[in-house]
């Protein structure tokens, strides 16, 4: 078993686009934004790189996929947070489209 193995999963290096890009965008919000709610989207979008790393590491299949399954959680508590900032006019739904997601 490959120890970084991760480095090279497809959906890893995509979560890490995923996150840079919320960084940037969440850092470039008021203030006002970037902390509570702000905050907590960094948080869950690198618990998602976090858990697939740490699972990664994992010997049987059964506890890759707890990691991963934790992951996945938190790529949706990651998404829950952009779809209630998208109710404010400061982050829409489509801007999380064009500017998070990765090619």
């Amino acid at each position: 078993m490959d120890t970084f193995r991760f480095l090279q999963f497809k959906v890893y290096k995509q979560a890490k686009v995923i996150y840079k890009n919320i960084v940037r965008v969440v850092n470039s919000l008021p203030k006002e934004w970037q902390y509570d709610l702000g905050r907590q989207i960094r948080r869950s979008a690198l618990s998602i790189l976090l858990n697939i790393a740490e699972g990664s590491a994992k010997k049987s299949d059964k506890e890759l996929r707890r990691y991963l399954e934790n992951a996945l959680a938190s790529t949706n508590e990651t998404l829950a947070g952009i779809d209630i900032f998208s109710l404010t006019t400061i982050l829409s739904l489509k801007k999380f489209l064009i500017n998070f997601l990765p090619n």
